[in-house]
């Protein structure tokens, strides 16, 4: 949605990584499947009880935490905020 609106490039939320599982698909023991999710996922993340550990940006992974991407959210919101009054 930001993208349609040309919001500013740090009101982008980054791509997310969250605690890895055990890989159960490929049956291999003590291998760890990295789990990344985009933005549209964030309410799944805690809705199912899940940490953030770090956000991943196009040229590193960075540790970051739910709070990191809280205030975000609330920067996003207030942005939002402003829109809405210049109209």
């Amino acid at each position: 949605m930001l993208d349609c609106v040309e919001a500013q490039g740090d009101l982008k939320l980054p791509e997310i990584r969250i605690e890895d599982i055990p890989d159960k698909r490929n049956n291999k023991k003590n291998k760890q499947e990295k789990r990344r999710l985009d933005s549209g996922q964030i309410n799944q993340i805690w809705r199912y009880g899940a940490n953030i550990i770090g956000i991943i940006t196009k040229k590193e992974e960075k540790p970051q935490t739910d709070e990191y991407i809280e205030n975000k959210l609330l920067e996003i919101s207030k942005w939002i905020a402003k829109e809405i009054d210049k109209l």
